[in-house]
């Protein structure tokens, strides 16, 4: 199971201790979609696969380049639209351009009302930036428009595209293995991410705690996460 607490014989087993897929759908099953809960996920071949079985409603895929065409018959979109990895991926970018036109696309799959959800690449996460490429592509995205660095530029993204009431979250502690998000707000994020590296100071070197703390008490905790988590109301 999945959006429901999981079931093994008669146990039942409670999050956080289901397995990755499950958490992971567990994330896009937060935001409430209106009724009957269509949902259409948005392949990426990208990263973690969003398990289809056990959603609310009805679900489907389409592949990225159907978003170009949206459905001409109205009872054909969806109440939720999934897009899992989607955005600034290479094979995104090649199609859309951008991550506004992505997602003004996306939205046109969508009934007034209905979500748009996602994860997307932190380009400002320490481990990205210390990867090869990592600054070429955080100083790119300083740049291109559209391009997500960080939960600013994510709900700016967001209303760019036309849509409303955008949350944004970090992923922790990994989109691969999700167990919670974070709201991006400045003072919330401190006090929650003090918690979690003072609770892990017994598994982390003296230098490995001590860099965590410094970063979480600067108010910098979130470039420890590389992933971010969104959802937002389509208006048309």
């Amino acid at each position: 199971m999945t959006c429901r607490p999981e079931r093994r014989g008669s146990m039942d087993v409670v999050y956080p201790y289901a397995g990755a897929p499950a958490r992971l759908q567990l994330l896009y099953c937060l935001p409430t979609a209106p009724e009957p809960q269509r949902l259409i996920i948005v392949r990426s071949g990208v990263g973690p696969d969003l398990p289809e079985e056990d959603w609310p409603g009805p679900v489907r895929q389409v592949n990225l380049d159907d978003l170009r065409t949206p459905p001409a018959d109205a009872s054909l979109k969806a109440d939720a639209l999934a897009l899992p990895g989607v955005l600034g991926q290479r094979a995104a970018m090649d199609q859309f351009g951008n991550n506004v036109d992505l997602l003004v696309a996306a939205s046109r799959w969508v009934v007034p009302g209905g979500l748009v959800i996602g994860h997307v690449a932190q380009l400002r996460a320490l481990r990205r930036v210390m990867r090869p490429g990592g600054l070429v592509a955080l100083g790119d995205g300083q740049f291109r428009r559209g391009a997500i660095t960080g939960p600013a530029q994510c709900l700016q993204v967001l209303g760019a595209a036309g849509l409303r009431a955008a949350q944004c979250f970090y992923v922790q502690p990994s989109i691969d293995e999700p167990m919670g998000l974070v709201p991006v707000h400045a003072a919330t994020a401190r006090a929650h991410f003090l918690r979690a590296v003072r609770s892990a100071a017994p598994n982390q070197s003296a230098v490995g705690h001590g860099v965590r703390l410094a970063l979480v008490l600067a108010g910098l905790g979130g470039l420890m996460q590389e992933h971010l988590f969104f959802w937002a109301e389509a208006t048309c």
